[in-house]
């Protein structure tokens, strides 16, 4: 289970919700996960810098040690007292931060977009007061006792309760400094979000944060994606990827009811996008994905030529990039109808990119001559049972 906290630091708030997260740690072993996040509390007036140095902290995996030691140092932040470049450098080397990459960190945007976003998902998800908690999912709002947030754990570890996250909560989840609290149990992150209990709290943060992207960028094109039965997976060991693809082995969407050769995993609830690896980039290759998986929304399961879905989704996610110049793959992209004929073709020495740009070249220069709104219209008229070729027509480039 997840615990979000929206709190500030170096405040006698944030100490004591500290001392409850200790003991709920200790009572419940195993179970629970804690994530934090910044408040508009913790971003504003003489807070801000602790806030920026926390973060700064995180960049390095250094979060929970800085944010120890900022509780343990409140007087930074006393009164209207503003703390020092030179008190939150002293802090940050206690906390085995290294000072370069701390200072090159603060002065960057990137920390301080990070935590504006994180204090706007607050103001978004109604945090009035520190430290406000979900358990879950569920607002359990601002919390002093220790009973109060005893008695929520153990209710959703007794029920299995987890709300439907909506994505802005599922984002709060993402790409925080967890604290691992014993091992990793085989549970959803948030909803429709699981990961492969060997993932490391680095790449756990990033699968989450990948999700959360990936979804609101291919969500701008296909609206249906935040109404579908949809699981993400993400995997790192053989045994997990051997569990959902088989033997392929490779990232791929399954329909509802599929199960690749060699997979033992089959869910007829949904449709299941499998990543078969967490790496930083993958958020264009996770928007591929969602983009396979609206397409089976719209076409409710039809199947479309696999050298047209594959373009689509390149295109959508940008993945694989395609720079200027890139050659054809193929002769024409008509020999190419099948999802297995098509990878086979692509697991070819050379043909991978060339015949993936290839088809995003054609599917991205139909939509300038068609129109987004002609796009839908296929992948309904499909979905009613029309003929895709007939509603396509020829293909738009040589």
């Amino acid at each position: 289970m997840t615990l979000v906290i929206f709190g500030d630091h170096a405040s006698t708030f944030t100490s004591t919700i500290d001392s409850l997260l200790n003991e709920v740690a200790n009572e419940f072993k195993g179970d629970v996960r804690v994530v934090w996040k910044e408040s508009r509390f913790g971003v504003t007036g003489n807070q801000r810098p602790v806030a920026l140095a926390a973060r700064a902290a995180h960049e390095q995996g250094r979060f929970w040690p800085m944010h120890e030691l900022l509780n343990l140092n409140i007087s930074l932040t006393w009164g209207d007292h503003t703390p020092t470049a030179e008190e939150l450098e002293r802090v940050a080397q206690q906390a085995g931060v290294d000072l370069p990459r701390f200072r090159a960190a603060l002065a960057s945007t990137q920390v301080s977009e990070a935590i504006e976003r994180e204090a706007a998902l607050a103001d978004q998800l109604g945090v009035r007061d520190v430290p406000w908690v979900f358990v879950n999912g569920g607002d359990l709002g601002p919390v002093r006792q220790l009973s109060d947030l005893q008695r929520a754990v153990a209710r959703a570890l007794a029920e299995d309760e987890r709300a439907d996250m909506p994505v802005g909560l599922c984002e709060a989840v993402d790409g925080g400094e967890a604290l691992p609290i014993g091992p990793e149990t085989v549970r959803p992150v948030c909803s429709g979000l699981w990961v492969d209990p060997r993932a490391t709290t680095e790449q756990l943060n990033t699968a989450t944060t990948a999700y959360a992207e990936a979804l609101r960028y291919a969500g701008e094109v296909f609206p249906n994606l935040r109404t579908m039965p949809l699981r993400t997976v993400f995997c790192v060991s053989d045994e997990c990827a051997r569990h959902f693809v088989g033997d392929t082995r490779r990232s791929l969407t399954l329909d509802p009811g599929s199960q690749p050769r060699g997979a033992t995993y089959r869910w007829e609830g949904g449709t299941t996008i499998v990543l078969t690896g967490i790496w930083r980039a993958m958020i264009f290759d996770l928007a591929h994905e969602f983009s396979h998986a609206a397409v089976t929304g719209k076409t409710r399961g039809k199947r479309l030529p696999a050298w047209f879905d594959e373009g689509l989704a390149a295109s959508v996610g940008d993945s694989p990039h395609c720079p200027p110049g890139t050659p054809r793959g193929v002769d024409t992209l008509l020999r190419l109808q099948t999802s297995g004929v098509f990878f086979r073709y692509t697991d070819l020495r050379g043909k991978f990119e060339p015949t993936y740009c290839q088809a995003r070249a054609e599917v991205e220069a139909w939509i300038r001559k068609n129109g987004r709104r002609r796009l839908d219209e296929v992948l309904e008229g499909v979905g009613g049972g029309a003929s895709f070729t007939e509603l396509y027509g020829p293909l738009v480039l040589p």
